[in-house]
Formats: structure tokens, sequence, C-alpha cells
């Protein structure tokens, strides 16, 4: 099972990080497109999005009066943001889209440090970067009684409602980029589970237990490997573990028994021939 892990660990692993990159580009995306919220009628177009809105506007010259497309909002300059709700929102998908750049760059961790330790920190970015997303999509909508969103979707508009304007095509693209990121953190955290499982069964399969059937606790195993006694009844049974096949190539197993116990124990001896014993190794009584 765990060598079937290891075959396709690559994969999902490839598949992670692919979706990790999109996930990035996404969010950069949604901070800076304006197109969140916007009316429904090209006629009177305009759209608002977390620190740039733009609508409409008549322009009068010395011989007509035109309609330009006009945007305003800075990001050096805070003032210029309509109100406080989508300042708010403006840091924390500005926050989101910083740290699921950074967790792209994180992916070089895989070649300088364990899998599971990159796994681990990346999982914990893209969970940070998803919530911070989550606050700027429930603080937005706090901003739509502003004097400038009533002026383009009426003044029917307040807060958590749009009035005459409707959801634009950036805003579902953060929606989505919110699955995106907490799919993508707890199947980070699952893969770093999974690593740091897999490891643990690697190092504990790395050890063999050997038998060597005692009479007498006065008799050692013998090969120069750990030993253990276990507590169980007369005659005890002494474990020697050695850690790869070469250490156990001249090992033989032996069994020793008291001499007033020939009888008795002959066969166990037997039953441990016929189960341990190759046509190399004999059993000495």
């Amino acid at each position: 099972m765990a060598a079937t892990y290891v075959k396709n660990s690559k994969a999902i692993g490839f598949l992670w990080g692919i979706f990790s990159i999109c996930y990035a580009i996404i969010t950069l995306v949604v901070f800076i497109q304006p197109q969140w919220v916007g009316t429904r009628s090209p006629a009177s177009s305009g759209y608002f999005g977390l620190w740039r809105h733009c609508a409409v506007a008549s322009v009068m010259t010395e011989m007509t009066t035109t309609s330009e497309f006009i945007c305003r909002g800075r990001l050096d300059d805070f003032s210029s943001i309509i109100n406080p709700a989508f300042r708010v929102a403006t840091i924390f998908v500005g926050i989101a889209a910083l740290v699921a750049i950074l967790s792209v760059f994180g992916l070089i961790l895989f070649i300088c440090a364990p899998a599971r330790q990159a796994y681990f920190i990346i999982a914990m970015m893209q969970a940070l970067a998803a919530i911070c997303t989550g606050v700027g999509l429930v603080v937005f909508p706090a901003g739509f009684d502003a004097a400038e969103v009533r002026l383009t979707c009426g003044q029917t508009a307040d807060r958590f409602y749009l009035g005459t304007c409707t959801i634009r095509w950036a805003y579902v693209l953060a929606i989505i980029g919110l699955l995106d990121g907490s799919v993508l953190a707890v199947l980070g955290f699952v893969l770093g589970s999974r690593h740091l499982k897999l490891s643990d069964e690697f190092s504990s399969g790395s050890t063999r237990k050997i038998h060597s059937i005692s009479g007498m606790n006065g008799y050692p195993a013998r090969g120069g490997y750990f030993y253990g006694t276990d507590s169980g009844p007369t005659p005890s049974v002494t474990y020697s573990y050695a850690s790869t096949k070469r250490s156990m190539g001249g090992l033989q197993p032996i069994v020793l028994l008291p001499p007033d116990a020939e009888s008795e124990y002959r066969s166990k001896a037997s039953l441990y021939r016929a189960e341990y014993a190759t046509p190399k190794q004999n059993i000495q009584l």
C-alpha cells in the first residue's frame, strides 16, 4: 500500500502545485480588477472594485458635451478609495494575493526541505490567503451605501444591497478563489500528514525480528544485536533485531536447552526448524 502511494504521490503533488499557481493568479486578478459589481444596463455603464471604480461621466467642451468612461482610485492613496469598508476589503484581499504569490515561491522548499514540511508550510499560507479572501468578500458589500455607488446603482442601494446593480465576474472569481484556496490548503495538510505517516512506516519497517528460544535466562542470543526478553512463561523468548539483510547473513538460529529439558522441548525445536530453517541452516541442540 505504501508503494502504491509513493507511485501516485508525485502526480498528486504535481497537480497540487499547478493548481497552487492558478490560485495565485486568480487572487491577483481579483485584487486588480474593478469588475466586482456594476450596472446591468450598458447605456449607464459603471462598476466598482476593491480600490478602483469607473463610471460614465459627461465632459463638456467648448462646442459639445461628450460622455467618457472615467476611473478613480489609487493604491498609493487610500483616501481615493470610496469608503472604509472598501478600504478594509482592499487590505485583506491584498494580503491574500501577496501570501498566495509567496506560496508559489514556497514550492522551492521541496528542493531544500523535507516534503512534509513543505506541504505544511504552503498549506498554512494558502489557508491564510483563503481566510483573508473570505473576510474581503464579507466586508466589501458593507460599502454599498456610499454616494458614488448610489449614483450608479440608484438611490435604493444600501449596505449589502446593490439596488439596480448586479454582481460581476470578478466577485464570482473571488468566490471561486476562496473555494480553491480552501481545498488546496486541506489537500496540502493531507499530503503532508500522509508523508509523515509514510516515513514512520518506513522507519519501523526497516528492522527485522529474529527469534531464538532459550530455556535458561543465562543464555543470551548471539550475533551482536540488540536483545530484549519477552515476559512470557519459561522458556523465555529472546529477540534479536537486525536492521539489514547483510547483518543477518551469517546468523544461524540456535535453540539452547538445559540438559534436563531436552525431551520436553524437542518438539518445539522441530517446529522451529520447519518454520525458520533454510537448507543451509542447521538447528543445533
